[in-house]
């Protein structure tokens, strides 16, 4: 099974001057807990709920304080859409994270496309290190 198989498309951005209460807005309104952060036409980072909790009011800022840019987690780990499921589970489990940026197959991230894993992710009876659903 190929990463784009199974992968979330269309994952919303923020870009990285817009202040955490707007991310958090986002968030809320889409139902979501993960966006990418961009400036201009270029992926800076992402941002999640966690982030937004532990880094902003975590670091007692003034509530919807700050940009996004300050909380938002700047190391990228990324697969591509031709990539093995298993691969991308070997990733995640590797560095001990929960998700991943899809890429095309030429190595360029065309805007929000693609995130690993999905909300349909794993099968029913299959573990992977990382929620579900986030």
């Amino acid at each position: 099974m190929k990463v784009k198989d199974v992968m979330t498309r269309n994952i919303l951005a923020v870009e990285s001057d817009a202040s955490i209460f707007d991310a958090a807005e986002r968030m809320k309104n889409h139902d979501v807990g993960f966006l990418a952060v961009i400036r201009g036409n270029d992926i800076v980072g992402v941002v999640t709920d966690r982030d937004i909790v532990v880094r902003g009011l975590g670091a007692r800022t003034e509530p919807g304080s700050g940009s996004v840019a300050q909380i938002m987690t700047k190391t990228l780990y990324t697969c591509f859409a031709e990539d093995n499921v298993e691969e991308a589970i070997k990733i995640l489990e590797d560095r001990e994270i929960r998700r991943l940026l899809v890429l095309d197959d030429m190595e360029i991230w065309k805007g929000p496309s693609g995130c690993f894993p999905s909300a349909t992710w794993p099968p029913k009876g299959r573990h992977v290190p990382c929620p579900a659903r986030y």
